[in-house]
């Protein structure tokens, strides 16, 4: 049950600057958090991995903060429509 940052870097959205980050996590971790009572997760199983993509930037008085969860092992497919979302974003 462990949470890792896998990248962190910066990038432009609309000439702002950004942070990005990508981490990954058990989901056990987390229906361990919430109790095994809860409905919604009684089908998690050991092992089951997320990656999470995190965009953040401030403009003016705005913070903006920009988030997408995905299964692991497809997170490479499921990624890109953000990806080419953030691509989309032309002016802040």
């Amino acid at each position: 049950q462990t949470f890792q940052i896998l990248d962190e870097r910066e990038i432009n959205i609309a000439g702002v600057p950004a942070m990005q980050m990508v981490c990954s996590w058990d989901l056990a971790a987390m229906k361990q958090m919430l109790g095994s009572n809860a409905e919604v997760l009684k089908n998690i199983k050991p092992g089951q991995k997320v990656q999470q993509i995190q965009v953040s930037f401030i403009k003016g008085d705005v913070a903006v903060n920009l988030t997408a969860s995905f299964p692991a092992e497809q997170f490479e497919i499921y990624t890109r429509p953000f990806q080419k979302f953030l691509a989309t974003i032309k002016s802040l």
